[in-house]
């Protein structure tokens, strides 16, 4: 399990979901398996990134951890990062 933090872009070694910064001058960024209209400040967004890897590990205790860190309930993040296995969100 390794995540690869990019100035612009996160990278993970474990599944395909990715992180980009979208504004360069703000701190605003999406997550490839949240809906595109979410925007994660970095941090959160780094934690969002390890979601998806715990969720692909099968971890459920951290899985629920870092979900409530985001304010995302632990059926429907397992629910979209499983759905968009392939990295891409809609």
């Amino acid at each position: 399990m390794s995540i690869s933090l990019g100035q612009d872009r996160l990278t993970s070694t474990t599944t395909a979901h990715t992180a980009t910064r979208v504004d360069a001058t703000f701190d605003a960024w999406t997550v490839s398996w949240a809906p595109a209209w979410r925007r994660f400040t970095r941090s959160k967004a780094i934690a969002a990134m390890m979601l998806a890897e715990l969720v692909a590990v099968e971890h459920p205790a951290q899985v629920a951890a870092h979900a409530s860190e985001l304010g995302i309930d632990p059926e429907e993040a397992v629910r979209l990062i499983l759905g968009h296995k392939d990295g891409v969100n809609e």
